[in-house]
């Protein structure tokens, strides 16, 4: 990767939100920083979710996460 990146993400947490507005646990991650710039992680577990939270827990070192772009992409299954 060029430049520094320090302020990059490194741990994330997703959680799904449901109709009464309690947070469900789907995901951990580790942005990698020897991968893409773009980077894609893959969540299943059947259910549908109008909003979802992403909690940054640290990055590789600045006093601030510097997150650029955030992209959520979902396929409604009908039953």
């Amino acid at each position: 990767m060029v430049g520094n990146i320090d302020s990059a993400p490194h741990e994330v947490q997703l959680y799904g939100i449901d109709a009464s507005n309690q947070k469900i646990q789907l995901a951990d991650f580790v942005y990698d920083t020897d991968g893409p710039p773009v980077q894609t992680f893959k969540i299943r577990n059947g259910l549908e979710w109008r909003k979802v939270q992403f909690q940054f827990l640290s990055n590789w070192g600045a006093e601030h996460t510097c997150i650029y772009r955030l992209r959520v992409h979902g396929v409604h299954l009908l039953n």
